[in-house]
């Protein structure tokens, strides 16, 4: 559909085998203003909101198990998506108060130490040298884990990352996959490209017989049996917050849930999420959901990329999942 101030116009009488035509525009334009916009999460919001929403689970079977963890998970999920938003950089960039002190407090000793050369004042400037030095390094710590956490979300692009780690000179433009029936240039191509190779390189162990299998079978139900408690496991909330306050920033696996959005659930989230722990352990089931992991590829120092037997397969488990193994 032409708009209403445009203009179009069919040149005929020129000696060439095309049709030439000239498209006219009115209106003036101005080019488009990018701001810069990071991902900030209302915390506050995010602990408020779970705690209002999350149901003490009922479990009886293992079914229960995984229903529980599929409730709980979609209420982690659901309530960052709605306490996150996009918020210009200019708008949250920190002002670190404490550091722009200690710059101007050495300005000081500088000038006063000029004037004097007096020995206490050069050492009182190398002391407060020393702790801008230290804060310094501690804010840029802070601000390459909050970057690290943003790798989690969906639409992060998690290769401009990686790039910056790569050896110097080395070839950062592919954009295409190497396959058998040629390149591969769609995510969905490379990531099927990727998956076939793997595939083919980790097969699985030889098929035991039908015998051995259900010997096998047989003697893990035996000493299950014996071993099964008849009450539910003492582990108190205090062992799970404990464990879960030594988690480090790591990307998220398959349920997009961080280390960080565990650590920030309230005391009910926490006490649900204990309660499928104990009955993970007394029916001795580890659910399916947790076994299942994010596969992502990192590029092997110093080879061509666009191979995928370049490529180093990295597995994400979900963090629920690896809480579960350290109890």
């Amino acid at each position: 559909k032409t708009p209403s101030s445009a203009h179009v116009q069919a040149h005929t009488g020129l000696s060439t085998d095309h049709l030439h035509v000239t498209f006219t525009t009115g209106g003036s334009t101005q080019a488009a203003q990018h701001t810069r916009t990071i991902r900030a999460t209302d915390w506050e919001a995010y602990e408020r909101e779970v705690q209002q929403n999350t149901a003490l689970p009922q479990i009886t079977t293992t079914q229960d198990i995984d229903k529980a963890i599929d409730n709980l998970t979609a209420t982690i999920r659901t309530v960052h998506r709605n306490a996150t938003t996009l918020k210009p950089l200019k708008a949250i960039r920190k002002s670190y108060h404490e550091l722009d002190e200690l710059i101007r407090h050495k300005r000081i000793l500088k000038t006063t130490w000029h004037h004097t050369r007096d020995p206490h004042h050069k050492r009182d400037l190398n002391r407060i040298t020393r702790d801008i030095q230290r804060r310094t390094k501690e804010i840029k710590e802070e601000d390459f884990a909050a970057h690290l956490q943003r790798c989690n979300e969906p639409d992060h692009k998690i290769w401009a990352t990686v790039r910056n780690f790569r050896t110097t000179g080395t070839n950062t433009g592919t954009t295409a996959i190497h396959g058998p029936t040629g390149l591969k240039y769609t995510p969905q191509e490379q990531a099927e490209e990727i998956a076939n190779y793997l595939e083919v390189t980790f097969t699985q162990n030889y098929e035991a017989s039908y015998e051995d299998e259900r010997t096998t079978n047989h003697t893990v139900h035996h000493t299950l049996q014996e071993v099964r408690p008849t009450n539910t496991p003492d582990i108190h909330l205090t062992e799970l917050e404990n464990i879960i306050n030594t988690l480090q920033p790591k990307a998220a696996g398959h349920d997009a849930i961080t280390n960080e959005m565990i650590q920030r659930l309230p005391r009910k989230a926490k006490i649900a999420l204990l309660q499928i722990y104990k009955q993970c352990i007394r029916h001795h089931h580890f659910p399916a959901i947790w076994k299942q992991a994010k596969i992502i590829t990192l590029p092997k120092p110093g080879k061509d990329p666009t191979f995928p037997q370049n490529l180093r397969p990295i597995s994400l488990l979900p963090s629920l999942g690896k809480l579960l193994e350290r109890l």
